[in-house]
C-alpha cells in the first residue's frame, strides 16, 4: 500500500512539474498507480519513469513535503475527537477551490498552494464531462476561466483537458486532486448537480480516501444518494438562509455538519446547531477580523480563499479556545 501511494504521488508531481517545462513522457500509468483520468486498462510505464522519479526527488525542495506535515502537527495538537467531533480537527481551515486568491481556482496547482499555506483541508467543486468523467470545476460553462464557449457537460474529457484555467493550468480530475490531497489533506467535496454521486464515491474508495473526505451540498437528495452508496462517508449540509427545517433535514440525512455562509451566522445561531450535535464549518472568510469574530461565536472550521492569510490566526485561534 506505501509503495502504491508513493507512486501515485510521485506520478502526479511529475505530471504538474514536468508539463510546466513542457517534457512530459508520452506513456501513462501502471494499472497498480490506477489511471486517473480512465479505465483501468493501461500499459505498465518505460524505464524512464524510475529517472523522473529521481529528478522528482531532486525537485522536493520547490514544493518540500515536510512542509505539509505542519497541518498534520497541528491536528496532533488537538485533543482526540469521535465521529462528529472528529470533522472540528480535520477541517480547521479549508483552502476554496484550494487556494484561488493565490492560483487558477480548483487546479492543481491551487490545491499544491493551499497544502504549502498549510491548510488542513481543502474544498472543491464536482461536476461530469460529456464522457463521464469527474472532473473538477465550479460552473457548467468555462468560458469565464478558459475564454472558449462551452460547457463541461457538453465537452469530452479529451477536448476538456485542451483548456487552461486563466491560460495557466488545466482542468483537473477528481482522482487527480484525491491522489494529490492523499496523506496530506482532508477534501470537503461539493456537488454541484444530481448524477456524480457513483463516480465520488467510487473514487474515494478506489483511493482509500471515505475516511479522509465530507461531501457537502445545498441538495439534500444528493447527499441521501451518497449515504445510500456508502453510509461511512460523511455528509453536509450548505445553506445561506437558515431555517429551522434544516435540523430535521440533517437528521434525516445523517449529516454530521452543517455549512451556512459566514454572513449569517450569529451567537444564537452557532449555539444552537452546536447543541445538536453538528460540526459547523462556514464559508466563504477571507478577512482576518471576520474569522476571529466567528472563533469567538464556536466556529468549527473555516473555508477562504487564502489560507496563507488566515493560517495563523485560524490555528492559533483554534488551538486556544481547546
Amino acid at each position: 500500500m506505501f509503495l502504491n501511494n508513493l507512486a501515485v504521488h510521485l506520478n502526479l508531481y511529475r505530471r504538474v512539474y514536468l508539463r510546466g517545462c513542457k517534457i512530459v513522457p508520452k506513456f501513462k500509468r501502471q494499472d497498480t498507480i490506477r489511471n486517473l483520468h480512465a479505465p483501468l486498462n493501461v500499459k505498465p510505464p518505460e524505464k524512464g519513469f524510475r529517472y523522473i522519479t529521481h529528478f522528482l526527488n531532486q525537485l522536493s525542495g520547490v514544493y518540500n513535503l515536510n512542509k505539509s506535515l505542519f497541518s498534520k502537527k497541528v491536528l496532533n495538537q488537538l485533543p482526540g475527537e469521535e465521529g462528529v467531533q472528529d470533522l472540528r480537527r480535520k477541517f480547521i481551515l479549508s483552502g476554496h477551490r484550494g487556494a484561488r486568491a493565490l492560483a487558477p481556482e480548483n487546479t492543481l496547482p491551487s490545491f499544491l498552494k493551499a497544502l504549502e499555506c498549510g491548510a488542513t483541508g481543502i474544498e472543491f467543486d464536482v461536476r461530469k464531462t460529456l464522457d463521464n468523467i469527474p472532473v473538477i470545476i465550479h460552473d457548467d460553462e468555462v468560458d469565464h476561466l478558459t475564454g472558449v464557449k462551452a460547457k463541461v457537460s457538453q465537452l469530452t474529457f479529451q477536448e476538456l483537458s485542451k483548456l487552461k484555467v486563466h491560460g495557466k493550468a488545466r482542468i483537473p480530475t477528481l482522482r487527480e486532486v484525491l491522489a494529490l490531497a492523499k496523506g496530506r489533506l482532508y477534501v470537503d467535496i461539493e456537488i454541484k448537480v444530481p448524477g456524480v454521486e457513483e463516480e465520488v464515491v467510487e473514487a474515494l474508495r478506489e483511493l482509500d480516501m471515505v475516511q479522509d473526505a465530507i461531501v457537502t451540498s445545498f441538495l439534500p437528495s444528493t447527499l441521501e444518494k451518497i449515504k445510500q452508496l456508502d453510509p461511512r462517508i460523511e455528509v453536509g449540509v450548505l445553506l445561506e438562509e437558515w431555517d429551522d427545517e434544516y435540523f430535521e433535514i440533517a437528521q434525516k440525512l445523517g449529516a454530521t455538519a452543517i455549512l451556512p455562509a459566514y454572513e449569517i451566522i450569529t451567537h444564537e445561531l452557532a449555539k444552537s446547531i452546536k447543541s445538536k450535535g453538528y460540526a459547523i464549518i462556514t464559508w466563504t472568510v477571507n478577512e482576518t477580523s471576520i474569522a476571529q469574530n466567528l472563533l469567538s461565536l464556536g466556529v468549527d472550521g473555516i473555508i477562504t480563499d487564502d489560507p496563507c492569510s488566515l493560517r495563523d490566526i485560524v490555528l492559533s485561534g483554534r488551538l486556544a479556545s481547546k
